[in-house]
């Protein structure tokens, strides 16, 4: 089917005869997008929601980002953003929370908090969002989870196959996470993305040299931070809920992967053990057949192009 996108302009010129003003409205297959006006909050404007901040911008939207530090805050702004200080503590009280939670759509990309003696901080940081979110009318909350949620020995893993399984890296039930914001005070979408590469993330400094490249003959399901932010925008604009696996669909062998990113940036690469712990592949045949396309979809191509 021919696709097309087109933006419509109306002018309010009877209405204000000494200018004009236009709205701009976004159709794809005559169905009415998102609007560019939309204001949209991310909580964690790092190595991911920072950029996204920025391409939120360029579409048109009223973004507001946030940082745990303050020295981050003027990143937040250069991109476009106006920027909000906001500690994930106890109660989460910081002069003006509310203005950054009054907003559209609300991003929530925070790493699992966690805190020294106190069981299940995470999920009371992420039940306090909810709270604010609720409180503050927000509409719909996008929240960045992770492949960690689906168990090693399934050979294709969809978003219905996922468990409540303790990430080996955060010590968290990410599924866990996941269930405070499934309410129906506002609609969720939830993005599972494989591991993260991209600016700064380049797979060879995972690794040195003198490493061994373990479990070399699972597969990799990784996926580059400009697909993420992508994917991110385009589920959003289109409207879409529920929970979409974010992975590119080409899956090496974490052996010839980190082989040839060793071999990519002229460094030699580490020997494998030929094991093969884990057979799960994440599918994202969900995410791709909403029309979304993948810029970095062959893994060992953009190694060789990076």
């Amino acid at each position: 089917m021919f696709n097309f996108i087109a933006l419509t302009r109306i002018s309010f010129q009877k209405l204000f005869p000494k200018g004009r003003i236009n709205i701009y409205l976004r159709f794809e297959n005559n169905k009415l997008l998102t609007s560019l006006n939309e204001k949209v909050s991310i909580l964690g404007c790092g190595w991911y929601g920072l950029p996204l901040s920025e391409r939120l911008v360029n579409e048109g939207y009223i973004v507001k980002g946030s940082s745990t530090r303050i020295s981050k805050l003027g990143e937040i702004a250069l991109s476009g953003a106006i920027p909000f200080h906001i500690a994930l503590t106890v109660g989460m009280e910081e002069p003006r929370i509310d203005d950054f939670f009054r907003c559209d759509s609300l991003i929530v990309t925070i790493p699992p908090p966690r805190m020294q003696g106190v069981d299940d901080w995470h999920l009371l940081i992420h039940r306090m969002i909810v709270d604010r979110a609720i409180k503050n009318g927000v509409k719909k909350v996008v929240l960045i989870s992770s492949t960690s949620v689906y168990p090693k020995n399934l050979d294709l893993a969809r978003e219905e196959d996922a468990a409540y399984i303790e990430s080996a890296h955060s010590k968290v039930k990410m599924l866990a996470i996941e269930d405070c914001y499934k309410n129906k005070a506002f609609s969720t979408l939830i993005l599972r993305p494989g591991g993260l590469i991209g600016p700064d993330r380049h797979p060879a400094k995972f690794l040195s040299s003198a490493n061994v490249i373990s479990d070399g003959k699972s597969k990799v399901n990784m996926i580059h931070r400009d697909d993420l932010i992508g994917a991110t925008i385009h589920l959003l604009k289109h409207q879409l809920t529920g929970e979409f696996n974010i992975c590119a669909p080409n899956h090496p062998t974490r052996e010839d992967f980190y082989k040839a990113a060793f071999e990519s940036v002229g460094k030699v690469s580490p020997a494998s053990d030929g094991m093969k712990s884990s057979t799960r592949e994440v599918s994202s045949e969900k995410l791709i057949a909403t029309g979304f396309t993948f810029r970095n979809g062959n893994l060992m191509h953009w190694l060789l192009d990076d």
